[in-house]
C-alpha cells in the first residue's frame, strides 16, 4: 500500500466503490426488516443523489476544472 496522496480522482473512485458496497449492505438489511427484497424508495433516492455528484465531480477533474 503506497503512502503517496492518492490522485482526487482515484480518491472518487473509491469513494464511488465503497458507496457500491455500502448500497449492498442497506440493500441486505432492508431485505431483512422488510422482507422479500423491498427496497425503500429513500434509499435509492440517496444512493442515486451520491452516484450522481460523486460522477460530477469525477467529471470536473476529468475536464481539467480543478485546482
Amino acid at each position: 500500500m503506497s503512502l503517496l496522496p492518492l490522485h482526487p480522482t482515484e480518491r472518487i473512485r473509491q469513494s464511488l466503490r465503497v458507496a457500491d458496497e455500502l448500497d449492498q449492505v442497506r440493500v441486505l438489511a432492508t431485505r431483512e426488516h422488510y422482507g422479500a427484497g423491498e427496497i425503500t424508495e429513500e434509499l435509492r433516492v440517496r444512493a442515486e443523489s451520491f452516484r450522481a455528484e460523486a460522477a460530477r465531480i469525477d467529471q470536473t477533474y476529468r475536464d481539467g476544472d480543478h485546482d
